[in-house]
């Protein structure tokens, strides 16, 4: 029986920006927390390297990660398109059941079966 599961394929280029984005905006979340939680207790003039991080790193971080995340959505295909055929037509084999035909009517009282029921009961 064949694999049921795709190969796993190498890493696209988009990933790259996220693996860069994602971790920025982390260090730029932190640096706006060292920023603006001492306010809260009295103390100012925080050093100027912690406000350049804060201003630079969450923005450019949060862009990063967007712009990957929507160019990896765009180039993967979608989960329910596959290219490999139903399991019935692969074995090449027939289903047990035939499909019922234009002519015979579906279900309902007067259908194949209700003929043969009536039949039986006489």
């Amino acid at each position: 029986m064949p694999a049921r599961h795709r190969a796993p394929q190498p890493p696209a280029p988009n990933d790259a920006m996220l693996r860069i984005g994602i971790p920025l905006f982390g260090v730029g979340l932190i640096a706006v927390l060292l920023d603006v939680v001492p306010f809260f207790f009295g103390a100012h003039d925080r050093p100027l390297w912690i406000n350049v991080v804060a201003v630079l790193a969450l923005p450019i971080g949060l862009g990063l990660a967007l712009i990957g995340l929507l160019r990896s959505a765009r180039a993967t295909p979608a989960a329910g398109s596959t290219t490999e055929p139903a399991p019935d037509t692969a074995a090449g084999t027939a289903s047990p059941v035939p499909a019922p035909s234009a002519s015979e009517p579906r279900a309902g009282g007067r259908g194949r079966h209700a003929r043969t029921l009536a039949g039986s009961q006489r």
